[in-house]
């Protein structure tokens, strides 16, 4: 199974995160997001992640109003690629990126997003969460998990009932998956840390493997 890392030149990269790609359904993680490691993987995959690059796809992406949703909207849409937006605050989502062909609302912890939102897709960007920033109350914290291990299984959901699937979906993680390690260098394949982020990315990931 091909799972490139993508390069310079990719939509994916202008957002400021690396990000990987997995065929199908299932998920995509780029823990190493803003910085990393430099291989790309196998040449054939990276010739055929680029090729599809060069297609012009309909990508859903999901917390299209966040930082990156908000670049990666602009770099997919200046390339040629329609984009398709899930907020919860659509007309608002859309007066800010009018790069977007549309924009759906949807309630992520609560439902899987609307069918419509789905006609003609051929990728999916997982970018919703609570951001991290702000005192880690109880409820605090609890608004961060769900927005992304609920959210993300809604979304799962969504795929699954559909006749017609993505042909990909990438998911976005997190270097918290590795906790505190100091100074240690880390690549890749180390295994999840301890801590609140550890164990949320963990939860993350499997959610959008499932």
């Amino acid at each position: 199974m091909c799972i490139p890392h993508t390069s310079r030149d990719s939509p994916f990269w202008a957002a400021g995160s690396w990000v990987r790609v997995v065929p199908i359904s299932v998920a995509t993680v780029g823990r190493e997001a803003y910085g990393g490691r430099s291989e790309l993987g196998p040449p054939a995959c990276q010739r055929s992640f680029a090729d599809r690059l060069r297609d012009a796809l309909r990508v859903l992406i999901t917390g299209v109003t966040g930082y990156i949703g908000r670049a990666l909207t602009r770099s997919l849409a200046g390339a040629g690629h329609e984009v398709v937006g899930l907020s919860r605050y659509p007309f608002q989502a859309k007066a800010a990126l009018p790069e977007l062909a549309s924009v759906h609302v949807w309630l992520p912890t609560e439902a899987e997003p609307p069918k419509e939102a789905w006609d003609g897709v051929d990728a999916v960007v997982n970018l919703v969460g609570e951001p991290i920033a702000g005192r880690w109350t109880v409820l605090k914290k609890r608004a961060i998990y769900d927005t992304r291990i609920q959210a993300t299984r809604n979304l799962i959901d969504g795929i699954r009932h559909l006749a017609q699937r993505p042909t990909v979906l990438v998911n976005a993680s997190a270097t918290g998956y590795y906790g505190d390690r100091g100074e240690a260098e880390l690549a890749e394949p180390e295994p999840p840390g301890d801590g609140f982020l550890a164990g949320l990315t963990k939860d993350w990931e499997a959610a959008a493997a499932s």
